[in-house]
């Protein structure tokens, strides 16, 4: 169970200098329009409205601890690209990737939760886990706001944000119990 909520914990960090940052970072940063960066958030968004509906789909086929391990890892390589790559397309995945897997990747930990913890104790345990997303949320923006005002650039923030998510993935393959391995998830999802 705490494997989990540190991983939903640090989960909430990877998506932060995306969601506080990156229209800033491609306007002031990197010289693009406002029109341009206005562009990109909307990709995200776009990413974020089917993100749950293809990561269940995957789940199901695949299993749900598989299908989140892999989340976590394509929304590091969403949170890390921008220092790698400033072209078009790699902003495009970027905000595409981290707008999918914002909100697939916590209905996949919410399922997750449920497949290692069981009925009985899930309203509990996501109750600590929605506590330590959301503490984590407030914390990590605080400190990003905070040491943004003092960089030239929010690469690494990016870099933070990537390093988080490698953290959750490190949480989520260290968690043992009666259904750690995964499962398929017809009828849950």
């Amino acid at each position: 169970m705490w494997l989990i909520l540190l991983a939903h914990g640090l989960n909430a960090v990877g998506y932060l200098a995306h969601t506080m940052f990156w229209v800033d970072y491609l306007v002031r940063e990197l010289g693009l329009s406002l029109a341009t960066g206005g562009f990109y958030w909307s990709v995200f968004g776009l990413g974020a409205a089917v993100g749950p509906m293809l990561t269940g789909r995957l789940a199901d086929a695949f299993g749900i601890r598989r299908c989140l391990l892999l989340g976590f890892a394509v929304k590091a390589v969403a949170a890390a690209l921008p220092v790698w790559a400033s072209s078009a397309p790699a902003l495009f995945v970027s905000s595409l990737l981290m707008g999918v897997c914002t909100p697939g990747v916590l209905a996949l930990v919410s399922a997750y939760t449920l497949e290692v913890v069981g009925p009985k104790l899930n309203r509990q345990v996501w109750g600590k886990a929605t506590f330590s997303f959301s503490l984590a949320q407030g914390v990590g923006g605080f400190i990003m706001a905070a040491a943004v005002t003092h960089m030239e650039s929010y690469r690494a923030l990016f870099i933070a944000s990537a390093v988080a998510l490698l953290g959750s993935i490190t949480c989520i393959s260290a968690v043992t119990g009666p259904t750690g391995t995964g499962f398929k998830t017809k009828g849950i999802s």
